[in-house]
């Protein structure tokens, strides 16, 4: 499993009824949003509250939607490169 799909909120190691750990090993999947997930929203949500409002009495293109495709790439690049560079330091 790559650091960007690891749960960004993990739980501590519970055991089922059998007493076999919910682990990815075991078939469980984690619950919540990975690591990649969360920090794209964390950009997004930087940008978009930096840039959307009024410029000059008027609506900015991101209040109006306009540029919503352009801003979540670039919330899923920044978050690619912050786990890139994450993964690079020991």
């Amino acid at each position: 499993m790559s650091r960007a799909d690891e749960p960004a909120f993990p739980e501590p190691e519970r055991f089922g009824a059998e007493n076999i750990p919910y682990t990815a090993e075991h078939g469980y999947r984690a619950c919540g949003m990975t690591l990649r997930e969360y920090y794209a929203g964390l950009a997004m949500q930087g940008m978009v509250g930096g840039m959307v409002g009024l410029l000059n009495g008027e609506p900015s293109a991101y209040a109006k939607g306009a540029c919503n495709a352009v801003v979540a790439d670039r919330a899923v690049a920044l978050a690619d490169a912050l786990l890139e560079a994450l993964e690079a330091k020991p």
